[in-house]
């Protein structure tokens, strides 16, 4: 493992899919993600009221000792998810470390309030290969689905402005890219596990609810009436604040040496001396399209 994040937070919601992403984690040797570690309706975990020494009294009395018990493992990648409604006292200290890795999952948010509802419904939260669907609808509550949606936003903003406060850049997941095992290897080699050569999703949940919404919607034709009161460009927008540039593959440029090497000159850097460089190892080869 190389050197940088000692620890990792996924921030996420409900419904977001952050159970396969904790499950395709907890996977890889030397990799633990402590589920919802500081939900302040369990340990981690369902039924669970005790957390490496800590109980739950404890940790209502004061999150933080879990957190540095939790983050404190030598040679391990720990971490855990946490939502907009998890003990504030620990959100603070968690972004102010920037030796733990931010991850930031999400999900277009009516499939997660329809998914969440779902839940609730049949008390279904986890789906394995060996069980069946319980069949359920639900009806669609518009003021319940605008309170959910703003504490999700709201959430999201606070997260961020704090990120580009401190000068911090997170990993950014969309729910879509959970099965993605390119996605997924790219994760674990931010996080630092470049030893990795590919991660693959686990495979040992699958989705729940994956028919259309008007089939798990009672009142499909008034949620759609509803949500003609809601900007849809901003539902589902993860900021980006890189400056909106053309890409310069053209002047890049590539040998064959090694495993092959790729040169982005940048403009005042030493480019000539590393075309020379270049050149004297092999054959070079640049105006790429």
């Amino acid at each position: 493992m190389t050197q940088g994040f000692r620890s990792f937070v996924i921030f996420a919601g409900m419904r977001t899919g952050s159970n396969l992403l904790e499950a395709t984690l907890n996977a890889v040797r030397g990799v633990t993600c402590f589920g919802e570690a500081f939900n302040p309706y369990m340990m981690g975990w369902p039924d669970k009221d005790e957390m490496l020494g800590v109980t739950r009294a404890a940790r209502e009395a004061d999150p933080l000792p879990l957190l540095a018990r939790l983050t404190d493992k030598p040679g391990h990648l720990p971490g855990f998810r946490y939502f907009h409604d998890h003990d504030p006292r620990v959100l603070e200290p968690v972004i102010a470390d920037r030796a733990c890795a931010k991850i930031i999952l999400t999900r277009n948010p009516l499939d997660s309030y329809v998914s969440t509802r779902l839940a609730w419904e049949t008390n279904q939260w986890k789906l394995n290969e060996s069980e069946v669907p319980i069949p359920a609808r639900i009806t669609y509550d518009g003021e319940e689905f605008r309170r959910m949606l703003s504490a999700a936003e709201d959430f999201r903003r606070h997260v961020a402005g704090r990120l580009q406060a401190t000068g911090q850049a997170a990993f950014h997941l969309d729910y879509e890219d959970l099965r993605d095992a390119g996605v997924m290897t790219g994760l674990l080699h931010w996080l630092g596990r470049t030893d990795l050569e590919r991660v693959e999703p686990a495979r040992d949940q699958v989705p729940q609810n994956p028919q259309e919404l008007a089939q798990k919607v009672t009142n499909f034709d008034s949620m759609q009436d509803d949500l003609r009161g809601i900007d849809p460009f901003g539902l589902h927008r993860i900021p980006h604040f890189e400056p909106r540039r053309g890409p310069a593959v053209p002047s890049f440029l590539a040998a064959d040496a090694g495993r092959g090497l790729l040169f982005m000159p940048v403009r005042g850097g030493p480019g000539r001396a590393i075309r020379d460089w270049l050149a004297a190892l092999g054959p070079v080869e640049g105006a790429f399209t």
